[in-house]
């Protein structure tokens, strides 16, 4: 009988069971999370790295330039500003100024007051073209560059035809012309000469109205007079101002170089007639009506290209009592001095830094250069 060779079953290690098991769909989410978890921890470990980097190596540049520069002896601020690349500031943005639309004040093609060699037209031509031409002329002949015309005067009347309504309210014709400002101007241009206008402020005494419009009142309503019963405008009133607005507009518009303002001055009052008047006759300030007065005169003048210049007489600065002579307070700066015949007054402290031009009652001296005569 042949011996079968007995083999011995192979079993697992001795206290070690292995068990064969199914996947279920829930191992196979584990699963999936395991990848998903593992795909999150390499883009995070990615993430680390990359801002690792970012500041790790601007900090190991700046501590390798800074052991570099004090190995060098250069200081690592100054290392830093030689290679780092130069800030430049960034231009600014071109911007539209927002600016206000203030008109400008015309250019005046006038003849300067150095140049300006007048005499005044006589008020008996006023009214005659032919009369006016021939007297233009004759000024022209004697060397005068310029004529002065007379459109208001001293006291009160007119020597052009005036369209203001305030005119008309004159008791009394006294409207001694009719020819219009425009063509008198126009005739002095016409002999060559530059035309100048002369307007009277306030040496007013006509009575304008039954109510004397613009005149000084007392305070029980009558018409003011002085000791010789002569009235005058009053620059507080606004009657008054509103005359010389239209009379001043008038004459700027007629196409004259020049309007000269004369009689800008108070009247002389008795003590008894400023408790009477009132209107602030008696404080120191009271020269800024006439002030207003003139600086109205400007006004109208520069609308329409024309210059002005105010008229004092040497006395008047001499003696201190040219109130409305305040440079620092009238918009304008040309002077007139008028020297009364023999009048050596000595007034160029008063006038400041006023352009100035000499006017003269009779004739000018042999070595004037530039004035006005009122022969």
């Amino acid at each position: 009988m042949s011996h079968v060779k007995y083999k011995k079953p192979k079993r697992s290690r001795p206290g070690r069971k292995v068990y064969k098991t199914r996947k279920t769909p829930s191992s196979k989410r584990n699963t999936a999370n395991s990848v998903i978890k593992a795909v999150l921890c390499i883009i995070g470990l990615a993430l680390l790295v990359f801002l690792g980097y970012s500041i790790g190596a601007p900090i190991h540049k700046y501590l390798s330039e800074k052991k570099a520069g004090e190995e060098s002896g250069v200081s690592s601020d100054m290392q830093v500003s030689e290679t780092a690349p130069a800030v430049t500031e960034p231009e600014p943005a071109e911007t539209t100024a927002v600016t206000e639309d203030i008109p400008e004040e015309p250019e005046l093609d006038i003849p300067a007051l150095s140049e300006i060699r007048a005499a005044s037209v006589s008020l008996d031509v006023m009214s005659d073209m032919d009369a006016l031409a021939d007297e233009l002329a004759a000024i022209k002949n004697e060397g005068y560059n310029a004529a002065v015309f007379t459109l208001k005067a001293k006291g009160g009347d007119i020597y052009f035809n005036i369209k203001s309504p305030f005119a008309s309210f004159a008791q009394g014709d006294n409207i001694r012309s009719n020819l219009f400002a425009d063509e008198l101007a126009s005739a002095a241009r016409e002999a060559g000469l530059y035309p100048i206008a002369k307007i009277n402020l306030l040496e007013d005494s006509n009575i304008y109205g039954e109510n004397g419009y613009g005149s000084y009142k007392t305070a029980d309503g009558e018409i003011w007079t002085d000791e010789d019963g002569i009235s005058y405008l009053s620059p507080y009133n606004e009657d008054t101002i509103d005359y010389i607005d239209d009379i001043s507009s008038e004459v700027s518009a007629g196409g004259f170089d020049y309007i000269i303002i004369s009689g800008d001055r108070f009247p002389e009052f008795e003590i008894s007639d400023y408790d009477d008047l009132g209107e602030g006759l008696a404080f120191g300030d009271r020269y800024n009506a006439l002030v207003r007065a003139a600086n109205i005169v400007y006004d109208n003048a520069a609308e329409h290209g024309c210059g002005v210049i105010l008229e004092v007489s040497a006395k008047d600065i001499e003696e201190r009592n040219a109130e409305v002579l305040h440079p620092e307070a009238l918009d304008f700066d040309n002077l007139s001095v008028l020297y009364d015949s023999g009048d050596d007054a000595d007034v160029s402290d008063e006038v400041g830094l006023m352009n100035v031009i000499s006017a003269y009652l009779s004739e000018a001296p042999e070595d004037s250069d530039n004035y006005i005569v009122y022969r």
